[in-house]
């Protein structure tokens, strides 16, 4: 009845602004309503999030953030499976990543608000490693609700969920003395200290494991980068280098992080010569960043 009540009230603003009134569903009251609604440090209940997110290290971290909420996570790694899990399930709020192979985020999206089923009112929040103006319009027109830009922040994760979760759902996280974490003993450039500090606090004791999954996947994603660039595939070159971006800031790889959306940019121009010559760039700066990283989980031992 509520739901109907604000429908009512929304429709009749439309009218009576002179606005052309677009197809109203309870996602579309939900947002209205995110604009009142408090975001804060909370602890959720019997609350379920599917990620769909194809970057290995992406999952890890994010899966990490919200199980220290309380918050059950089900990660699928591609807009297909993301349709047929929200389909097949229920669910709080949908973490959307816009590029996945098979089907991207906005593609996926658009499937679900046309579903028969309660998938299509589920909350879904675009997750997009090209944080620029306009994207977040983008995200909105496809159909979601809200956007995070990665490497996701702990405090705009915070506001999302309050956003967007059921209040019933959420307490008021209890605060203790927060375990200090030790500064980590690491020097060069490579890495940006802070960031990694922040990603040891948040993921714990699964922080070696995600930094060894970022330097094992670091390997692949050359290797491909390199057949891509001897073979002409501009289009592999693109992608492997989106991700690897995307992962490379998640630990604070910056200089990594800053070459491979270069290389990004030249392989989406066709320009497989300067990609080539950023490549080269490149595997300096992954070298620094792995001795780097693994200076950093000898000295968390």
């Amino acid at each position: 009845m509520r739901d109907l009540s604000g429908m009512i009230s929304m429709l009749y603003g439309a009218r009576k602004d002179g606005r052309e009134s677009d197809l109203l569903t309870r996602y579309s009251i939900r947002e209205d309503k995110a604009r009142t609604q408090p975001s804060g440090e909370y602890h959720y209940a019997n609350t379920t999030i599917l990620l769909a997110e194809d970057n290995p290290v992406n999952q890890e971290v994010m899966t990490a953030m919200l199980q220290n909420k309380g918050i059950k996570t089900v990660v699928t790694p591609n807009g297909r499976l993301a349709l047929e899990e929200a389909e097949a399930g229920i669910y709080d709020m949908i973490f959307m990543d816009c590029q996945m192979p098979e089907m991207d985020g906005f593609e996926a999206t658009r499937l679900i608000r046309e579903s028969r089923t309660p998938a299509k009112d589920f909350p879904i929040v675009a997750l997009t490693a090209n944080a620029m103006t306009g994207d977040r319009e983008k995200c909105i027109a496809a159909g979601m609700n809200d956007y995070l830009s990665k490497p996701v922040k702990q405090q705009e994760l915070q506001m999302v969920l309050a956003r967007w979760i059921d209040p019933s759902k959420r307490t008021e996280a209890v605060a203790v003395a927060a375990t200090p974490v030790q500064d980590l003993a690491i020097s060069g450039g490579a890495i940006d200290a802070q960031v990694l500090k922040t990603l040891r606090s948040v993921t714990g004791d699964k922080f070696d494991k995600i930094v060894s999954s970022y330097l094992s996947n670091a390997v692949k994603y050359m290797e491909n980068i390199e057949i891509g660039l001897n073979g002409g595939d501009a289009a592999l070159v693109n992608s492997v280098a989106h991700t690897f971006k995307s992962s490379s800031g998640q630990l604070g790889a910056r200089k990594v992080q800053e070459c491979m959306g270069a290389i990004e940019a030249a392989a989406g121009n066709g320009d497989l010569v300067l990609a080539s010559n950023l490549f080269a760039r490149a595997k300096s700066d992954l070298e620094a960043a792995r001795a780097e990283l693994e200076q950093a989980m000898r000295h968390a031992e």
